[in-house]
């Protein structure tokens, strides 16, 4: 478990020659856990690191610190004992042992100053060390110097000729960053018109294929011709061109008139194969004549034309409805008069075959027939004498 992270600083000095100590190295430690104060060193009050005895007083130092103190003064800094150097000795297995504090990783060298640092903290370093190889602030305007980032401003700025023209690099830069900004904008608006592009011929394909024979490209112009405008169009067929253009959307028409004898000689002489009905859902013997469609106009005008024969076929369907019902109240009325006629002919037909009845049937009983027809509530009159056509 992590308890604390301590920062140690060691100035770690070797002696170049007798009584002499070179620049201290400063080395940093980072400690996962605060270290037991029975390991501190009592020099830099930090833990041990080649923990090291001295055989007179048995007190433990580091070996750096110790060696550095001893360079000052040939005595312990704890008690003041006389020291040399040929009483150390290195620590306790048991000392060594317990002085295992962990830490985050070993010291890391500068691989151009030779400066030892911590791990965390080499990329810092040599981002700013004075020894580091650095390329000139104009080498993408062209300069070519390499050399350490201590001589870069001292000496080679000043000699550089890039260096004079930085005001005029500056606004370049300016306008080239302005222009890369404009080329991107009117790189999303040329993708944007290209997509538009693509749907805009999407959908004049699709206008072109709904059109169909109306359909031209621009600047061709169709003009009828003179036998088209001298024949006279027949209301049931529709001109040849208009045949030829129609012919994949409608079926051809069959003809229900019998055929000719020569006709019919040819059908025999080819086996008398009958010929096959469309199988499709719209048979063609019973299609409806086609109107005959102008296709030099425009679809706008050819609309019109259909607008117009639709209004006078409409025109034409109420007037033959209208004839038709008058033609079915004349004919009603004619039917009703020869039923009332045939009613007033059976009413007769009855009347004579009753008196006829009652005359048979008073001579039967011996009465006249008038007190017969009194007696059965009817009317006198005059009755025919004759056989009975009621006798059994």
């Amino acid at each position: 478990m992590l308890i604390a992270q301590n920062l140690v600083t060691l100035c770690i000095g070797s002696a170049s020659g007798p009584g002499a100590a070179s620049l201290p190295t400063t080395m940093i430690y980072n400690y996962t856990e605060e270290a037991n104060a029975n390991l501190l060193c009592c020099i830099c009050r930090m833990p041990f690191i080649e923990p090291t005895t001295a055989r007179s007083c048995a007190h433990t130092f580091c070996r750096d610190c110790i060696v550095e103190a001893m360079a000052h003064a040939q005595q312990c800094p704890v008690d003041r004992s006389p020291l040399s150097e040929e009483q150390l000795e290195p620590a306790n297995g048991i000392i060594r042992s317990e002085d295992r504090t962990e830490v985050e990783g070993t010291p890391a060298l500068c691989d151009f100053c030779e400066m030892t640092v911590a791990p965390s903290g080499l990329v810092a370093h040599q981002s700013a060390c004075s020894a580091a190889p650095v390329q000139c602030i104009h080498a993408v305007h062209g300069c070519g110097w390499t050399g350490p980032r201590a001589d870069l401003d001292p000496e080679h700025l000043p000699c550089c000729p890039y260096h004079a023209l930085r005001s005029f690099f500056a606004l370049n830069n300016t306008r080239f960053d302005r222009i890369a900004e404009e080329n991107l904008i009117l790189r999303h608006k040329v993708e944007s018109l290209e997509r538009f592009a693509q749907t805009m011929n999407r959908e004049l394909l699709a206008v072109k294929s709904a059109l169909g024979p109306w359909f031209r490209p621009e600047g061709v112009r169709v003009y009828p011709t003179s036998d088209s405008l001298a024949t006279p169009v027949s209301p049931t067929q529709p001109p040849p061109n208009a045949q030829d253009l129609f012919a994949a959307y409608f079926p051809a028409e069959e003809s229900d008139q019998p055929p000719s004898p020569t006709s019919a000689g040819a059908i025999f002489d080819m086996g008398m194969q009958p010929r096959q009905s469309s199988a499709g859902p719209f048979n063609a013997r019973h299609a409806a004549a086609i109107a005959p469609l102008n296709l030099s106009s425009t679809l706008e005008g050819t609309f019109t034309s259909l607008r117009e024969s639709v209004i006078g076929l409409a025109s034409a369907v109420d007037s033959l409805g209208r004839r038709n019902d008058i033609a079915l109240g004349n004919e009603t009325l004619r039917l009703n008069e020869e039923v009332m006629s045939l009613r007033a002919t059976m009413h007769g037909l009855r009347m004579q075959v009753h008196n006829i009845m009652m005359d048979r049937n008073a001579q039967v009983t011996g009465r006249s027939a008038d007190s017969v027809a009194l007696a059965d509530g009817a009317w006198p009159g005059r009755f025919l004498h004759g056989q009975s056509i009621t006798k059994l």
